[in-house]
């Protein structure tokens, strides 16, 4: 039987440095599989499913799974299938602020980068002011 290459990733969205865990979905028999991961780390792998594959950098990645047996090969790519968000709100901001710890459960710190008038606003996760 021609084989079909299909895939799963857990998670898809992730926070930068962070791990996902890729399982195999594809038919055939005796089948031998070629991942690549674009941003990931490690960028390939040769397993059937691949674990702890990382991604340190925020963006959106590609997976591309190639299956092959004795009858034929199959290629997937998902586009865009990993999104890696980044850690920090300093990263969207050119550093113009730093904000740290991050993720913080008590106090956090706010450092400027240049003198200015600053109005500032923290909100909640349910978008409520506090």
């Amino acid at each position: 039987m021609v084989p079909t290459a299909d895939f799963e990733g857990d998670p898809t969205q992730l926070y930068a440095g962070e791990s996902v865990d890729f399982t195999s979905l594809s038919n055939g028999e005796n089948l031998s599989f070629e991942w690549i991961f674009e941003g990931g780390d490690p960028g390939t792998s040769t397993e059937e499913n691949p674990s702890g594959i990382v991604y340190s950098n925020p963006g959106l990645f590609d997976v591309k799974l190639i299956v092959t047996n004795e009858f034929g090969i199959d290629t997937l790519t998902k586009v865009d299938y990993i999104d890696a968000m980044p850690v920090g709100i300093d990263e969207y901001m050119n550093n113009a602020f730093t904000i740290y710890p991050n993720p913080t459960r008590d106090n956090i710190n706010i450092q400027f980068g240049e003198q200015a008038k600053y109005e500032i606003q923290l909100s909640n996760l349910n978008g409520v002011l506090i």
